[in-house]
């Protein structure tokens, strides 16, 4: 069985909560995510694209629904830790202005500033149910991302 990780980080790929904040949600996590092998709270310069690994299962136009292809993705993010300073695009299917944050991804994935990431947690999975709490938390919209490499 090999690894896997919960990040999670605000919808709002430019975001950075106050210290507070950070100091809050990364206990809450360590609670809610009890056993843990390691606990990482990141922030970078420009938005990250925080990766599903072997959960990718595409994305889509968040105007027409269409599936976008991988290569197009692929061929205009930054996928390194330096990030992106720019996430405007538009959709190679309509057209439609758009960031690369706002894409539909079919399984959760997105951009951030700022991530708490948790490496193999006991945990039974409910997105839902932490996906809740960590709003609550944050004080905003947040995404819960479930990365196996």
């Amino acid at each position: 069985m090999g690894e896997n990780w919960v990040v999670v980080m605000p919808r709002d790929a430019y975001a950075v909560p106050d210290q507070l904040t950070q100091r809050r949600l990364e206990h809450l996590l360590r609670t809610e995510l009890a056993g843990a092998e390691e606990f990482t709270v990141a922030t970078s310069q420009n938005p990250v694209f925080e990766h599903p690994g072997e959960n990718w299962n595409g994305v889509r136009c968040p105007n027409c629904a269409t599936e976008i292809d991988d290569d197009w993705f692929d061929g205009r993010v930054s996928f390194g830790p330096e990030g992106m300073d720019d996430l405007d695009t538009v959709t190679p299917c309509c057209g439609a202005p758009t960031t690369f944050n706002d894409l539909d991804f079919v399984s959760a994935a997105g951009f951030g500033r700022f991530r708490i990431e948790a490496r193999d947690p006991d945990w039974d999975w409910d997105d839902r149910r932490l996906l809740a709490t960590v709003e609550e938390a944050m004080g905003a919209p947040a995404r819960v991302i479930f990365v196996h490499p």
